[in-house]
């Protein structure tokens, strides 16, 4: 599944039209469309906003079976803000992401922790 058929899944998630999402993406119907259908090169801010109007982190947005999917699309661009599908992050931006989803992993396996601190816990007064 690459980020076009994921964006149109978070879409179809909530239930919403391509164009209501245009709408709050402020751009035009057809333009939202060329991104579920990845004709168009999608910018880092527009992710950004995505993920924000999905309500999920964009790691997620950018996440598959907890694999990160993005790199530089032209590596002789310049230009950090469009990506195409990859297994490997090349840029700083890439480098944040990947970061930022390994904190949120560390965060829920710390969670993990404290349950089953508190199972063990309750556990041994059982004894």
């Amino acid at each position: 599944m690459n980020v076009s058929e994921r964006i149109r899944l978070f879409r179809q998630r909530k239930n919403w039209t391509q164009e209501e999402v245009a709408e709050q993406l402020k751009m035009s119907p057809n333009g939202y469309g060329s991104i579920e259908r990845g004709t168009t090169e999608i910018t880092l801010r527009r992710l950004e906003q995505l993920a924000e109007i999905f309500g999920i982190s964009l790691a997620e947005l950018l996440n598959i079976d907890g694999k990160f999917v993005f790199s530089q699309g032209d590596n002789h661009s310049n230009n950090n803000n469009h990506f195409s599908v990859n297994n490997q992050p090349t840029t700083e931006l890439e480098y944040k992401y990947q970061l930022e989803k390994q904190s949120i992993i560390i965060q829920k396996l710390e969670q993990e922790i404290t349950y089953l601190k508190e199972i063990i816990t309750l556990l041994k007064k059982e004894t």
